[in-house]
């Protein structure tokens, strides 16, 4: 019996759909799982091609066999969509007596602004063959029930952001970091009493914001310095997108997942700021390992109450979540949860 995790070939490592692809894998074949290494084929490459989409797939999982446990780490991001579903149907059908988990990192349809069909949607359907699901919150798997997928869940919490590299000291001061791999606009806060530092492609016209190009994943957690760190604030930062006729609606999804750039945040050991509708919110705050708000603009005079001790306390109460996150603890949780509900029936970890 044997355990196995799809992994994308190669390095880019300023893709998060790579890396958070790479941590999950690279995790995985640290509790002994066994690698299934694959490229990123190009539309072009499979489109009216299905006899080498079959080839593919078959060389993908020849080392599969009876008895075995398959984690999908899905979607698999091979842009021609099909793929994803022919390479499960394989797995059904052309393999015998396996047992199949996904380990969900996003979600086509909410990430896409607008109506979906729940009850003949692509995506949705495929995640109901498999016997498990991994998702990011609990939040991502109460949707899911809602939307009628109702395959057995575990939650993973938080994306993992492997790093072994040095930190700089995290100091009080009205700073805040932006970090996003889209282009983003800021509106609607004091940006002249609140230093601002945008990690990626700014789009917005004001002196006083600092930008620093997008690295190497791991060029990243030794840019920060203290201060705080935002997720997803909506009211003040958009990376909202149209384009090719879909509209991708990034601000209402991340509600439901685990956004990489918190991962990062922590992994560099910084408090964070999220907004009340973040997925993990409360833990963050109950933690005491960030500030919960609606809106930057509150930061002001939430900083003018703190003093250094308070901040430095959150800067302590982050470090065990840094070295968590740092060396894919919360991926390798959830995989053993996974696996002893799929081979031992145990339960008590799902949602």
């Amino acid at each position: 019996m044997t355990y196995h995790i799809t992994r994308i070939a190669g390095t880019d490592f300023t893709d998060n759909r790579r890396l958070a692809n790479q941590f999950i894998a690279n995790s995985a074949s640290q509790l002994g799982f066994k690698e299934i290494n694959y490229s990123l084929w190009e539309n072009d490459y499979l489109l009216n091609q299905p006899m080498r989409r079959e080839a593919l797939i078959n060389a993908m999982f020849s080392d599969v066999n009876p008895g075995d446990t398959v984690v999908m780490t899905y979607p698999l991001y091979i842009a021609l969509l099909n793929f994803n579903g022919e390479a499960l149907n394989y797995l059904k059908n052309g393999k015998k007596d396996i047992k199949l988990i996904a380990f969900v990192i996003d979600l086509d349809p909410w990430m896409r602004g607008g109506d979906y069909d729940k009850e003949d949607n692509f995506t949705l359907n495929q995640l109901k063959q498999f016997d498990c699901l991994i998702v990011p919150t609990e939040k991502f798997a109460k949707r899911l029930h809602e939307d009628g997928v109702n395959t057995p869940t575990i939650v993973f919490n938080f994306l993992d952001f492997i790093y072994d590299g040095p930190l700089l000291e995290k100091k009080f001061q009205k700073k805040v970091y932006i970090a996003s791999g889209r282009a983003i606009r800021l509106t609607n806060y004091n940006m002249d009493s609140i230093e601002t530092v945008v990690i990626g492609r700014n789009r917005t016209p004001n002196d006083n914001i600092k930008t620093e190009a997008h690295r190497p994943y791991d060029h990243l957690p030794i840019l920060f310095d203290g201060g705080f760190a935002a997720v997803d604030m909506i009211n003040n930062v958009s990376t909202n997108v149209i384009g090719e006729g879909a509209r991708f609606d990034w601000d209402k999804y991340s509600e439901y997942t685990a956004p990489s750039k918190q991962s990062l945040y922590m992994a560099s050991g910084m408090p964070l700021i999220v907004r009340p509708e973040n997925a993990n919110a409360e833990f963050i705050k109950k933690a005491g390992i960030g500030l919960v708000m609606e809106d930057l603009s509150e930061l002001d005079a939430i900083l003018d109450k703190m003093t250094e001790e308070e901040y430095n306390q959150m800067v302590e109460k982050m470090k065990p979540f840094q070295k968590a996150v740092s060396s894919g603890y919360f991926a390798k949780r959830a995989l053993m949860n996974a696996i002893a509900y799929v081979e031992f029936g145990y339960e008590n970890n799902l949602e």
